[in-house]
């Protein structure tokens, strides 16, 4: 009997090993998804998630206290978060308002009433933001890839800036600056920290307010960069993202292809026009890794390398996409907006590399033209608004690019920030000492120590412009 028993007792010693082991870490795992809050592989719970409507007031009502406190701490122990001092705020907001020739309201320097004059032309927007569309992939730079003939062509056609920057490095900097006039605030996250829970306005804010309905698509999830609950705090209504979309159809961490997203934002789109004219926004992803060709197309590529086909396929892709718009009856009463949410780093010259930022800009539905001033992504808001001859209130940092001319464009690579005119490329850094180029020779000497004062006032134009935007972020002054 004896025996039997310790055999009995080693046998549940035995099989409660496994117990023991197995139910805490099932226990873990649990707490470890309560605290993600969400099973989605790109993206943890945001403060975004907790948004489902069109009113504020019950958005933040959704938002855990315990979650928002915890947080704005995390946010504000991230060293990206931590505010930056390029210069004093006050003078940065002075300089600002002067250079955008804002008026004197005292508490937003930088707010200018657009008053149009006639009517207003209500066709419909289409905007793309083509993932990592860099210049030289197009055949529009000398030195181009061209692997984009769609593009190249469509820019023969339309109004067209040679010279236009993206303003970061990131999507999020693209989705950020490119729909409300705001630049890249350097590393920090501008959609994500709980400074970013306030009105922006930009181009759904003032399209709807004439009437626009208003899309914005993403092949991916949309909570990543916290884009879904950014945007739908600022108007936007309908916001497509991967669980729009068949699972077949999805390829990878990035959602669906390019031209399964153009299908659904025909469809979208052929139904909002019933309702009035309409706003889309569109942010692919296909031009980015993992670089997958997708299968039983009719697309044929050219190019050797997979990361090349890849490209080619999304030129071909926007290609079809835009020749189904225009067979549409309101395809003639459409801007179809092209640029990229950021560029690629092709054949570097520059520690900060044009590359990454120089973007192809263009505009199908306005005579065609190629203006030869600078531009950047902060201007496709008031470029947009100009080219519907509408009246607006411009709280943010862009310009008109087909009645206003800039000095000088500038933008961000984490911790450098760059600003350039028709000659020079000024380069700041954060931990090293700054530069001077001239960037069309792709000359590589420093002029900074002969050329001090063009130097300077470059930096100055550049650190004036990104401070006041942080400045009116931080006092939540972002729109009256």
């Amino acid at each position: 009997l004896m025996k039997k028993n310790l055999k009995r007792l080693r046998s549940e010693q035995i099989y409660s090993i496994p117990v023991r082991i197995i139910f805490p870490l099932i226990f873990l795992l649990i707490l470890f998804l309560g605290l993600r809050g969400r099973v989605s592989f790109k993206s943890p719970i945001r403060w975004g998630t907790a948004f489902f409507s069109d009113h504020a007031f019950a958005n933040q009502l959704g938002l855990n206290p315990v979650f928002t406190l915890g947080r704005s701490w995390l946010d504000a122990k991230n060293p990206e978060n931590a505010v930056y001092n390029l210069m004093d705020d006050k003078e940065a907001l002075a300089m600002a308002s002067a250079a955008l020739n804002a008026g004197n309201d005292p508490e937003y320097p930088l707010l200018r009433k657009i008053i149009a004059e006639g009517e207003t032309v209500k066709m419909n927007v289409v905007l793309i933001l083509m993932e990592s569309m860099a210049m030289k992939k197009t055949g529009l730079v000398e030195d181009g890839k061209k692997l984009t003939p769609f593009i190249d062509s469509l820019a023969n056609v339309s109004a067209y800036w040679p010279n236009f920057y993206s303003a970061g490095i990131h999507t999020f900097n693209g989705v950020y600056s490119s729909l409300f006039g705001m630049p890249a605030p350097m590393a920090k996250h501008p959609m994500k920290d709980m400074d970013s829970q306030q009105k922006f306005g930009g181009i759904a804010t003032a399209l709807k307010a004439l009437g626009y309905t208003n899309y914005f698509f993403t092949t991916h999830d949309e909570q990543f960069d916290n884009m879904g609950g950014f945007l739908s705090n600022n108007d936007y209504q309908n916001i497509i993202s991967q669980k729009d979309y068949n699972s077949s159809e999805v390829l990878s961490t990035l959602g669906v292809p390019d031209h399964v997203q153009y299908r659904e934002a025909l469809k979208k789109m052929d139904e909002a026009v019933k309702q009035g004219p309409f706003f889309t926004a569109i942010l692919t992803g296909s031009d980015h890794g993992p670089y997958i060709v997708p299968e039983n197309i009719s697309f044929v590529p050219r190019a050797n390398k997979t990361n090349e086909k890849v490209t080619e396929y999304t030129d071909w892709a926007l290609q079809k996409f835009f020749e189904e718009i225009q067979s549409k009856s309101w395809g003639k009463n459409t801007l179809f907006i092209v640029t990229g949410d950021h560029g690629a780093i092709i054949d570097p010259v520059y520690d900060m590399d044009l590359s990454y930022n120089h973007v192809p800009f263009i505009i199908h539905g306005l005579p065609a033209k190629k203006y030869e001033n600078l531009g950047g992504q902060i201007d496709i808001y008031a470029t947009i608004m100009g080219a519907l001859n509408a009246s607006y209130t411009n709280n943010g940092f862009g310009m008109d690019l087909q009645k206003e001319a800039r000095p000088c464009m500038y933008f961000s690579a984490d911790d450098k920030l760059g600003c350039l005119d028709q000659e020079y490329f000024f380069i700041w850094r954060k931990d090293s000492d700054p530069s001077l180029y001239k960037y069309r020779s792709k000359d590589t000497q420093n002029y900074y120590s002969t050329h001090t004062s063009r130097a300077d006032s470059l930096s100055a134009y550049a650190r004036s412009m990104v401070q006041s935007a942080g400045s009116m972020v931080r006092s939540r002054k972002v729109i009256k």
